[in-house]
């Protein structure tokens, strides 16, 4: 309801049905274990029990700071803030950074704010926020803070609907090179 709400107000709501399957263990592609995962070719969302989360956090986890309900609810939103992005943005095909940001953003949004304010307080603010550091690469360094600053990018003017809009329309250009 969270992400949703999120995107409605923006313009973009949800309009396919999703499934989501409550799991007690979650497999990703390549065999890893994960918390939650946004599988687009069925159209579904399958999520870890809180139980199973609780041992895949990793113990430095900055998650692991957190409320932990408040880090599962926030992990639903990520994936359900996958599917509806997904769905406006159609066949075009998207860096992975790009479909991040948007949930990654999303997701500690939703979060309630001393919970939000904590995890934030994890990262430092970097000098500058420019659309063209959310890169790939940023982002399998250090997801969580490439986290933090999505949601500092996207909410830092009040503008959030109106640059989800130019994500969603293509205006905005996230990098796919790895270099």
């Amino acid at each position: 309801k969270r992400a949703n709400a999120f995107f409605e107000y923006c313009g973009l709501p949800q309009k396919r049905k999703l499934r989501v399957e409550i799991l007690s263990e979650v497999i990703q592609p390549f065999g890893l274990p994960v918390i939650a995962l946004f599988d687009a070719k069925r159209w579904r969302i399958q999520i870890s029990t809180f139980e199973a989360m609780r041992t895949i956090l990793l113990p430095g986890s900055a998650y692991r700071r957190l409320p932990l309900r408040d880090v599962y609810d926030s992990l639903v939103v990520h994936e359900v803030a996958h599917a509806v992005f997904r769905e406006h943005i159609g066949h075009r095909n998207l860096p992975i950074a790009a479909h991040e940001y948007v949930a990654y953003a999303v997701q500690i949004n939703s979060m309630p704010t001393k919970t939000r304010d904590l995890f934030l307080s994890t990262f430092q603010r970097p000098t500058s926020l420019d659309v063209e550091m959310f890169n790939d690469i940023y982002l399998a360094m250090a997801p969580l803070r490439f986290g933090a600053n999505a949601h500092r990018h996207l909410f830092r003017y009040g503008q959030s609907c109106e640059m989800l809009s130019k994500i969603v329309a293509g205006r905005v250009v996230f990098s796919q090179e790895l270099e």
